[in-house]
């Protein structure tokens, strides 16, 4: 949430914020395979939904969020989230 606080601070006004996280899987045989990937890699934490994500950029004051679907393949192939929030323009009520 602190990071999401400082880059709309760092923002300029209409600036755009994109999100891009792992998501969780459909099911508990890929999330188990999933979360041993990432461990492998290094990663930690845990998957998020969009839902998750846009509740947080909602409370960081973040004026318009959206989920464009940026969703390539990349290894490892894990299942992406997306997000892009834009910060209030300045002749906006906040």
């Amino acid at each position: 949430m602190r990071l999401l606080v400082e880059a709309n601070r760092v923002l300029q006004p209409g600036g755009v914020l994109a999100v891009w996280d792992y998501a969780p899987a459909e099911d508990s045989w890929r999330a188990r395979a999933h979360g041993w990937l990432l461990r492998g890699l290094g990663g930690v934490g845990k998957p998020r939904a969009f839902g998750d994500i846009a509740h947080w950029v909602s409370e960081a004051k973040y004026d318009v969020i959206e989920n464009p679907d940026l969703r390539p393949f990349l290894f490892p192939p894990v299942p992406r989230v997306s997000l892009l929030a834009r910060k209030a323009a300045a002749d906006s009520p906040t």
